[in-house]
Parts: C-alpha cells; structure tokens; sequence
C-alpha cells in the first residue's frame, strides 16, 4: 500500500490570519499547548492531508463546509460545527465551497489531556470567530496590552468549554431517563447520539470515556437497570416487564438478565435483589 504523504494545498484567493497567542497570555493560559491557529478564508479547492498527525486539529466552520475523514470516520463538517481530530491518526479535509473557518492545532502533551475525536454543534462559534478577529487587529495595533489580556482569558475560557463540555457528564442521566420512559423504542446508536445533541462517532466515544463500554452494551445496562426496579417495586408479570424493557421474548429477557446479575428475573424479584 502506498504510504500517505503530507499535503496542504491553498488555492489562491485563499488566507490565513495566525494569531499570536503569547501575546493574549498564551503562555499563562496553554502553556505550550497551542502550535497554532489561524482565522481562514478558503477559496474552493482547498485541501489538507497529514497522514501521521502529530497534534489535535480543532476546527470551527462559519460559513460554507468541509468534507473531513479521521481514520474510520468521515463526513461533513457544517456553518456551526466543530470537528476535533486527536494526533496520531490520519486527518484529512476538504472543500470545494467557499469557506470560513477557525483552525487550531494543540500540541498532544496539553495540561488538558487529550480530547476525544467529535464532530458536533459548537456551543460559542460566533463569539470565539469575534474574538479572533479582535486578537488579529490588536496585533497590527500598538498599545493594546490592556485589551490583549483579559481577550485572551475569555478566548481560552471558550475554547477549553468547547473541549470539554461541562454537560458531557450529565447526558448519559438524561439519555437514560428518556430510556427507561421509551425502553421499548428500537434504539440506534444514531438516534441516541441525535437525542444527545452530538455525532455518532462522538457518542460511542463517550459512552467509552464514562462507562467503558459501546452505545449498545450501555442501552443493555440501561435497560435491565430499569428491570431491577420494576421487579421490586412492582407485582407486574416477568412477561409484561420484559416487553416494558424492550425485549420481544421473555427468554431472551430472562438470559439477559442471569448474565448480568447471576439470577433469574423470578429469584431476583423472591429474593429482593439477593439480600434476603
């Protein structure tokens, strides 16, 4: 197999506007976590290749979209969308719109750690796009430091949110809860990601983050968590409550459950979770 090489090409009436983070307080703030960022102005044709990436590419699209690959996952990365790519894998995108975006490469020994790969709605993207372009014209203006600090403070706040969504811990409770009213519902891996507000790729990885374990396996747990509760606070027959969890057959329900708990749902409801 012929091996991948690195490719950026920019077609011309394209820019890019790299901002000077140490002087918004970079170095308080990152570290030397960011390698570089940039406000963007592509022209179709736009194309960029790393084969072996040595840093995370944080990207935000404003206007127009890119079509993106990252190992296993591609698509499309639209106006409101942040994709992010960790290092170590092969990240490539284009387009052949016009484009607006923002672009930043982190190193991968960030104070942060390493984010997981996402492609979802971004929470802030008109607002950091702003504050770019601030930092960009304070950095063509002379005597501007009291205005480049406390800039660079709300930027890193932002992008840090966009990293690492605080709600991330509380989605799955929410998932969950929706569940257990609808156990019964055919759920994909698609539509609990579309429930959760974020891609596929980017929930399976949560769902690996949190619990250590795929989408499915996760529902499953789910699942016979909510049997739990119905065989002990309810008299309602096994049959009944295996359907009310999502189960067609009570056998597959029974087996399920033996595996996850080492009883049947009968001695499990008897014995009142097994401590009696």
């Amino acid at each position: 197999m012929k091996k991948l090489t690195k490719n950026i090409f920019i077609p011309p009436g394209s820019s890019e506007h790299f901002i000077n983070f140490s002087t918004l307080g970079g170095s308080e703030y990152f570290g030397k976590n960011i390698f570089l960022a940039a406000l963007c102005n592509y022209t179709p044709g736009y194309q960029v290749i790393y084969p072996e990436a040595g840093k995370h590419n944080i990207l935000i699209c404003r206007k127009g979209e890119f079509d993106y690959s990252y190992e296993k996952f591609s698509g499309k990365l639209k106006a409101g969308e942040i994709l992010i790519m960790p290092a170590g894998g092969i990240q490539a995108f284009s387009s052949d719109s016009k484009l607006q975006s923002i672009f930043f490469l982190l190193n991968p020994d960030s104070a942060w750690g390493d984010p997981l790969f996402r492609h979802s709605k971004a929470r802030n993207p008109e607002l950091i796009w702003q504050l770019m372009e601030k930092a960009a014209s304070t950095d063509r203006e002379a005597n501007q430091e009291s205005i480049r600090r406390p800039l660079g403070e709300l930027l890193f706040a932002l992008l840090k949110e966009e990293l690492y969504p605080a709600e991330e811990k509380t989605i799955f409770q929410i998932l969950k809860n929706k569940m257990q009213m609808h156990p019964q519902k055919k759920w994909t891996v698609e539509k609990m990601a579309n429930f959760c507000g974020v891609s596929a790729p980017y929930f399976f990885a949560l769902c690996r983050k949190y619990y250590g374990m795929p989408p499915f396996k996760l529902l499953k747990k789910f699942r016979l968590e909510l049997a739990e509760e119905l065989l002990l606070m309810t008299k309602y027959p096994i049959k009944n409550i295996a359907e009310m969890c999502g189960y067609e057959h009570p056998f597959a329900f029974s087996r399920s459950f033996r595996q996850a708990t080492g009883f049947s749902p009968a001695a499990f409801r008897k014995n009142r979770g097994g401590k009696t």
